[in-house]
């Protein structure tokens, strides 16, 4: 669980997809107030 991300003009989705292509495992931004 990603948490408190400065994305520096980078979209969320664009962050996900470059970790995805390293990490194999569930990658999710987290958000306020969400359950995980």
């Amino acid at each position: 669980i990603l948490y408190h991300q400065l994305l520096w003009g980078v979209k969320e989705k664009e962050l996900l997809t470059e970790i995805r292509k390293e990490y194999k495992g569930k990658v999710v931004s987290g958000k306020d107030l969400e359950n995980y």
